[in-house]
């Protein structure tokens, strides 16, 4: 007896496709994103952060690495390729990079301090461009990120939101502000590099974080980012890390909100705040160059 499998219709098919489609592309973005950040990786490494198994992982480098997205070293560590390169040259994000690493290094130059472009990515709020002080190599990237209600760093990316994408991106009350709230920034290696560089010891342990500026809800939170709209400026002390406070001035660009921040010491934002606002606002005014910021600096 002949048994006759049933046949899957043209729509079945078309929408298991569409179902499949999603998760495989989003993955490979996802592996170009880990590559790009931590490269070059091993296989092993790879799958790890991918959360897959190394043959998943194999079989997912070996058709990017066909096209040109990565390429792999003698070892056969897989690095980014000459594609991926040239994917984001001509997008907004790239666009702002450009614009921003002169400015950012102005900053940098008449204050001392490590001074960021942060921007909404996909609903993460993460570091575009750093320039460091002179002598520190403070890596960033996206597994560095801050909370949308957390630091003036998201406070003012946040503040650019309309109403409805608060809604969509901030979350309900009570506000997720664990005493280790650092933690959801970048991986504890990071974070004690960073502390590191700013003259400081690399665990925080005994310091009894300055919470004087968190927002205690989202009334709070909302009343804030309102202001950081009106003002165009924000302070925070010690929201994510002990002993380390930044200002935030907002930096609107095409497709996405965005901020320049200077992050240091308490210490040191309590004694240059004036500084490093002036700094911030000459370098996020349109038109800005690198003698307007100085200039600013300077109080000319």
């Amino acid at each position: 007896m002949r048994i006759k499998c049933k046949q899957k219709s043209p729509k079945q098919v078309a929408e298991e496709y569409r179902e499949v489609v999603p998760q495989t592309l989003l993955r490979g973005l996802r592996l170009l994103e880990i590559v790009d950040f931590a490269g070059p990786l091993t296989i092993s490494q790879l799958a790890r952060e991918l959360e897959v198994d190394k043959a998943t992982a194999s079989r997912m480098v070996s058709a990017c690495e066909a096209d040109g997205w990565v390429v792999r070293d003698e070892g056969g560590r897989v690095l980014i390729g000459p594609r991926s390169a040239l994917l984001g040259q001509g997008a907004a994000a790239g666009v702002s990079l450009r614009v921003a690493e002169p400015l950012i290094h102005a900053v940098s130059g008449v204050t001392g301090m490590l001074t960021q472009a942060i921007a909404l990515v996909g609903g993460v709020c993460v570091v575009l461009a750093s320039a460091d002080p002179v002598g520190a190599k403070i890596p960033y990237g996206l597994t560095t990120n801050f909370p949308l209600w957390l630091s003036a760093a998201g406070k003012t990316v946040a503040a650019q939101l309309t109403p409805d994408a608060r809604q969509r991106y901030l979350p309900p009350d009570p506000l997720p502000v664990p005493d280790d709230a650092v933690s959801t920034v970048a991986p504890s290696a990071v974070v004690q590099q960073f502390r590191v560089s700013l003259g400081l010891a690399a665990s925080s342990a005994g310091y009894v974080v300055d919470h004087s500026t968190r927002a205690r809800d989202r009334t709070h939170l909302d009343a804030q980012l309102d202001g950081i709209a009106r003002d165009g400026v924000y302070v925070d002390r010690a929201e994510l890390m002990p002993e380390v406070s930044c200002v935030a001035v907002p930096w609107p660009q095409p497709g996405m909100p965005a901020a320049l921040v200077c992050i240091a010491t308490t210490a040191a934002v309590d004694r240059d705040r004036a500084l490093m606002e002036r700094a911030l606002r000459a370098a996020a005014a349109s038109g800005a160059t690198r003698d307007s910021v100085v200039a600013a600096a300077a109080g000319r």
